[in-house]
Parts: structure tokens; C-alpha cells; sequence
């Protein structure tokens, strides 16, 4: 321990009782000392971390404090191989691998050739950094270089021990000088390339080290033992595999923030602060789309739906977005509506008819019987009514004449179809006002019921995926199913993908048929068109002796031998052999010089 600073200009022993030095070296030194804390926290912010701090009164006191470096890569990316033994659970690396890093990112474990090993290889942007504990003794910087310990998670001590001789060089180059930054600004950006890791890095554990691409420690074994400046922190390599993947997406996410992105929906440009970003497929959207887009399937209804809003894409939206976006009614019904639809695509899940809640069907799946284990009814799945045994199940209908039977007894037959309170004031059988307004009411909604499943039947089809009812309204015949998303054929409810499908028997349209008071009423064929049609049909030979009216371009025929044509249409007269329209007298066409014959 350092003795007394004595008077100024006499000699004291400081530290270890290795260096002497005067009273004014040591003030020097120290203001140095205080001088360098302060530029780094001013340079390295939060990557610098003050321990303790020197007091003069306190000559035991020194200065400590731990540098974070994140070291630079020269090509922007770094390859990382993670080797375990064969006989590891790969299970507790691929899930370590999950919880720290987007799906886009995660390894995949392969075996080896050999079979004898597993091996995985993923890119990152980002390393943890190297951390450099430093103490500062009362001879730095005059004297003595500062006192640290170098660690980081992926590097073995071989290598650490190598940058410990560099920065030992470093010092030399700048004995007496404060040398802190020096360092931390060489291994930020010379790490990678003084270390020949430009292309990967390799995490295995210590066991693993000989003969897979790289130096066995043995043969630097020594150098490394023998440097207590060296922390080693590579024992585990999952644990490093978890903390490289969880740096990396932390620190592109960091840089997502910071720059200015574009929305894929609306296209407006801010800054990433603004967006979520997708941790599983890496699309990124504004608060207010993604807020509009979930708004918009609550209330649709549409929640199984809610995925990420990029075209083509089937990665998940979090939950944590979803409530985000959300108010709390919305996010109340979202997550009503989602338990609703997941349990209505459970094969083996059914509500309860009397107290609504859910009720998991018995095991055998020829048996239809469920009891509910709110209210403890036995009841049917068919049809829901109480359980009946090995008795068939009732229809609408049914139900319907058996109700109304007890209802109005002999009159069932004239009010039956009547209304509910036509049924009331015709009601004989029971007198207890309670139960028969509970039965007129049964009957309304038996009624309905009916009504409704007619409806279904004529008008829905059912999804071939998730057999939900589905009502075409208009469009192509290329349906997608609103519960589940699937893509079917309206005409034969096969599974399609795409419009390939519709080229063979099943077509994208139905054939227009416009409603009668929409057509165009059909026009009456003209006399003269008719009679040239009915000819036609007696004589086809005579489709010879038809010419086009010159004036009107309407069909004409020759009869017998004789060429002047009166057309049915313009009533113009024609000559069958020149095609002309004749002008005047008929006759005065027919004579010399003119070539034509009237009768040929």
C-alpha cells in the first residue's frame, strides 16, 4: 500500500514499493488520472462505467472502472458456428436461440457429416463487446500502464491473451502518456483482423477445441494461463449463442428506430420509433395503420384474421401490438371473439344449450351425449335437447307440432302458423301465464330457427376447410373464407390456390342472365326478312340469287326470270345484274345502249 506523500520534492514509495516518485509527479498523475475519466465518460457514455473513484485523502483509494467496447466488422457481417458434442441436447440451444433473437435469424441445428457432432451457422451485424476492467495506480501515467482485465463471451483465452501482448505494445509506443482511449479505440476497430476472425467466429465448448478449425489451446496454453489479465467468459457456449443473438437484434432494433423508414400501407415516411417492427418476419408498419388494420377485423369480427398486414405474409401479430393498438372494449372483445372461433373449430367442443358455456365432448366419437360441467345438463350435440337415450333426434318441425299441440290442442291445425299472440289468446291448456308466455316464446324461436336454417340451406355453402356457412353476395367464383382464410371454388368446394382451377369445368363467372324487366325486348322480324328467310328454307339453291341492296346493304331475292329487284327494306328499285339503284322509268333502264336484260 502507498506510504505517506511525505514533503514536496522528497522521494516517496508508492504502491507495491517498486516505483519511487515525488509528491509532484503524483499530483500530476492524478489530475492526468481525473482528466481522462472525465473525457471518457464524455466520449464513451454508456459504454463507460465509473467503479470507484480516487480521493486524495484516501491513499487507498484508486480509480476503477469497466469500458464496454463494441467491436467493428469489417465486411458489416460475421459469420457464427456454434459446435456441440453429439450427444447434446440441441433442445436448450434452439430454445435459448428463440427467446433471444427474430425467427428470421434463428439457427438450425444440422449434423455433422460424421454424424458425431451438431452444428449450426447464423450471420449477425452486431457482437457483444470486449470489456476491459480497469484500475488505475498512482504511478499512471508516468510510470506504470494501467492495471486491467480483458473478458468477452466470444473469444477463448487464447486470443484474449494476444490482445493483452497488443495493448502491452500500445502502451509501450505511448509510455507516460494516457493510454485508455488508445485502447479502446484498437480494439473497436482491429479486433476482427489482428485476430483473423474476418470471415467467422467459432463457439464450441472447451472439450470440442482439437481439430475443428481451430489452434488447440495447449499449444498457447501457457501464455494464457500465466496472464491474470485474462477473464474468459466462453465456458458455455449456448449461454454465448444466447447472448450474441440477443445483442444483435437488440442493436439492429436500436438502429431500426434511429433511421427513417417507409410504411407499406399508407407510405408516409418517419422515424422507426414510430413503427412496430414484426419480430418474427421483419415487416415494419406505422402505430396508425397497424391501429386501423386491427380496429377494422374487431369489428368485422374477423380476429383469426390479424396477421401481419404485409401481402402474402402469415407471420403473427404479437399480442403486445394487438394491446397496444387496442382500446380496452376492443381488446375485451378481440379476445372474446378469438376464444370463440378457436373453440368453435375444436372438433370435440360444444356449447351448452342452458347456461352457454363450453363443454367438451365424450371421448367416443360414435356417442352423442355431453354433460356440462357448469350446470351439470345432459344433453345432446345433435340437436341439442336434453339427453335421449337411443331416440332419434327431432326436427324443427317436429318440435314445432308437438309444442303447439300442447298448446292449442284440437286448434293446432288453424293456428299453428298464427302469431304469438294469436297462439296466447287461443291457448286452453295451460293456465299458468308464466309457462305459456315461455312456450309462446319457444315457438317464435323455433320458428326462427327454422327460418334461419332454410335460409342457410338455400343460400350458404360450407367451407371445405373449417365448415363454416359462407354466403356468396356477388364476384368471381374464387371464394376465401372468413373464418379460416381458405381459398376455395364456390361451384365444387374444392381447396384451390390461385385461378389455374377455373380453366377446366368450374368457371371464375356465372353466365349473366339480367332480370326480365332489364332486358331488351326482343325486336319483330320484318315481313320482307321473313319471307327471304322462308325462301331460303323451301329453296336453299336459291341463296344464289340474294344480292345486297345497294342503297340499304338489306338481303334481296330474284324472283323468276325477271332483274328488276323493288327492295323490302328502302323500297328502292335494283337491277340484279349491274347492282345499280335505278332511277326513273324501269323500263328505260332495260333498253339499249344499257346492256341489261329485265328478264334473263
Amino acid at each position: 500500500m502507498a506510504e505517506g506523500l511525505g514533503e514536496p520534492g522528497s522521494a516517496v514509495v508508492v504502491d507495491d514499493g517498486s516505483i519511487s516518485m515525488e509528491k509532484e509527479q503524483a499530483q500530476a498523475n492524478f489530475d492526468e488520472q481525473n482528466d481522462e475519466i472525465l473525457a471518457l465518460e464524455s466520449i464513451l457514455e454508456q459504454n463507460f462505467t465509473l467503479r470507484s473513484r480516487h480521493q486524495e485523502e484516501d491513499e487507498d483509494s484508486r480509480f476503477a472502472f469497466a469500458v464496454a467496447v463494441p467491436v467493428d466488422l469489417p465486411k458489416g457481417q460475421l459469420e457464427v458456428q456454434l459446435w456441440l458434442p453429439g450427444d447434446s441436447d440441441v433442445r436448450e440451444a434452439e430454445a435459448a436461440a428463440v427467446c433471444s433473437s427474430a425467427s428470421t435469424s434463428r439457427p438450425e441445428f444440422n449434423r455433422s457429416m460424421s454424424g458425431r457432432r451438431w452444428h449450426a451457422s447464423f450471420n449477425v451485424s452486431h457482437l457483444p463487446p470486449v470489456t476491459l476492467d480497469v484500475t488505475l495506480p498512482l504511478t499512471y501515467p508516468s510510470h506504470a500502464p494501467p492495471c486491467f482485465v480483458i473478458s468477452c463471451l466470444w473469444l477463448d483465452g487464447t486470443k484474449l491473451s494476444t490482445l493483452c501482448k497488443q495493448l502491452d505494445a500500445l502502451w509501450e509506443e505511448s509510455k507516460g502518456l494516457p493510454i485508455i482511449y488508445t485502447w479502446v479505440d484498437w480494439l473497436q476497430s482491429s479486433t476482427i483482423q489482428f485476430l483473423g476472425l474476418d470471415d467467422y467466429i467459432i463457439l464450441m465448448p472447451v472439450s470440442m477445441r482439437f481439430g475443428v478449425g481451430t489452434t488447440p489451446d495447449h499449444e498457447e496454453g501457457d501464455n494464457f494461463q500465466s496472464d491474470p489479465r485474462v477473464s474468459s467468459e466462453q465456458a458455455d457456449p449456448v449461454q454465448s449463442l444466447q447472448e450474441i443473438l440477443r445483442v444483435n437484434y437488440a442493436k439492429e432494433f436500436e438502429t431500426f428506430q434511429r433511421n427513417t423508414q417507409e410504411c407499406g400501407i399508407c407510405f408516409d415516411s418517419k422515424l422507426g420509433a414510430e413503427f412496430f417492427l414484426m419480430s418474427e418476419c421483419r415487416h415494419f408498419f406505422c402505430h396508425e395503420c397497424v391501429a386501423g388494420y386491427c380496429q377494422i377485423h374487431v369489428k368485422d369480427g374477423t380476429v383469426q384474421q390479424i396477421s401481419c398486414p404485409d401481402e402474402g405474409c402469415d407471420g403473427s401479430l404479437p399480442p403486445g401490438v394487438i394491446r397496444q393498438v387496442l382500446g380496452d372494449e376492443e381488446y375485451e372483445r378481440w379476445e372474446s371473439l378469438l376464444l370463440q372461433k378457436t373453440l368453435d373449430t375444436m372438433d370435440d367442443v360444444v356449447w351448452c344449450p342452458r347456461c352457454n358455456n363450453v363443454v367438451i365432448r365424450d371421448s367416443d366419437q360414435d356417442s352423442k351425449l355431453a354433460q356440462c360441467g357448469s350446470c351439470l345438463f345432459c344433453f345432446c350435440t345433435s340437436c341439442g335437447d336434453a339427453w335421449h337415450q337411443s331416440r332419434e333426434c327431432k326436427s324443427v318441425e317436429e318440435k314445432l307440432k308437438d309444442l303447439t299441440e300442447q298448446l292449442l290442442g284440437d286448434k293446432a291445425g288453424e293456428i299453428g302458423e298464427g302469431t304469438e299472440e294469436e297462439i296466447l289468446a287461443a291457448a286452453k291448456n295451460v293456465r299458468d301465464p308464466k309457462v305459456l308466455m315461455n312456450k309462446a316464446q319457444l315457438i317464435s324461436r323455433l320458428r326462427a330457427e327454422r327460418l334461419s336454417k332454410v335460409t342457410i340451406t338455400k343460400t350458404t355453402k360450407r367451407c371445405p376447410n373449417c365448415k363454416t356457412n359462407i354466403e356468396k353476395e356477388a364476384g368471381c367464383n374464387k371464394m376465401t373464407c372468413a373464418q379460416c382464410g381458405t381459398y376455395f371454388c364456390w361451384l365444387c368446394l374444392k381447396k384451390i390456390d390461385g385461378y389455374d382451377h377455373f380453366g377446366s369445368k368450374c368457371t371464375l363467372f356465372q353466365p349473366y342472365i339480367p332480370p326480365v324487366f332489364y332486358r331488351v325486348p326482343e325486336r319483330e322480324v320484318p315481313e320482307g326478312m321473313r319471307r327471304l328467310q322462308e325462301a331460303l328454307e323451301r329453296d336453299p339453291e336459291a341463296i344464289h340469287r340474294v344480292k345486297n341492296c345497294p342503297n340499304c346493304r338489306q338481303r334481296n331475292l330474284k324472283t323468276g326470270t325477271n332483274n328488276h329487284i323493288k327492295c323490302w327494306s328502302c323500297r328502292a328499285n335494283i337491277c340484279y345484274q349491274c347492282l345499280t339503284k335505278i332511277t326513273g322509268p324501269v323500263t328505260s333502264h332495260f333498253v339499249p345502249p344499257n346492256p341489261c336484260k329485265q328478264h334473263s
